[in-house]
């Protein structure tokens, strides 16, 4: 998950499955407070607005009926009835590789929908995911993988062995935001990680070491 000013974008690779039950990714699923509006490749509903990278998913917004005895969480055999919006992207069977990637938008509506400018993805496979909002960069890296990631330039991210990020290299990455006047983090983990761009985003669960 990627936050920037305006969208949260989420993106995910390396989907690998040996079984013979269906594959998807869930975009969404919530109880209906507005019609679904959809365009070629967005979609608003309930205040939240929706853009798709390149796939379009499956939208439904349907009355469901149902109980929690049937989900086996209680005895309560009430039924319960209610319209929910649900978005979802079908993988297949046994899928190799495959990946997924969409924007949410809060507060969006269809108007400001058909005029969205969506962040760049600008890298999305096992070595890395990286997006791009005008002029902040966020890239996120599984830190098992033995690799840096450099950022080339605003748009362009590479990757070479490594071993882990070191103090100097933080402290290389902290210099190079303060001379340029960029704002610049650091997020340890285990290995310890760091981070900086042209401005920095907010990154969730992994982060990776990027050079100037």
């Amino acid at each position: 998950w990627f936050f920037f000013e305006n969208a949260i974008v989420f993106l995910t690779n390396s989907i690998n499955s040996r079984s013979g039950n269906p594959v998807e990714t869930i975009i969404d699923q919530r109880p209906a407070t507005s019609s679904l509006t959809t365009g070629g490749n967005w979609a608003v509903a309930n205040g939240l607005g929706y853009w798709f990278y390149g796939r379009t998913p499956r939208i439904d917004q349907i009355t469901r009926t149902g109980t929690w005895a049937a989900l086996g969480a209680s005895t309560d055999t009430t039924p319960r009835t209610a319209t929910f919006t649900t978005l979802w992207l079908e993988h297949g069977t046994a899928p190799v590789d495959a990946d997924a990637a969409y924007a949410i938008v809060p507060g969006a509506t269809a108007q400001s929908m058909r005029t969205f400018v969506a962040p760049a993805i600008i890298a999305n496979d096992a070595t890395a995911s990286a997006v791009r909002s005008g002029n902040a960069t966020a890239v996120a890296q599984d830190l098992s993988a033995q690799a840096r990631i450099t950022l080339t330039n605003p748009s362009s991210v590479s990757a070479t062995n490594r071993a882990s990020a070191s103090a100097s290299e933080t402290s290389a990455a902290e210099s190079f935001a303060g001379s340029t006047g960029a704002k610049a983090r650091t997020i340890h983990s285990a290995p310890p990680a760091s981070a900086s761009s042209a401005k920095i985003a907010r990154i969730v669960f992994f982060t990776a070491s990027l050079k100037p």
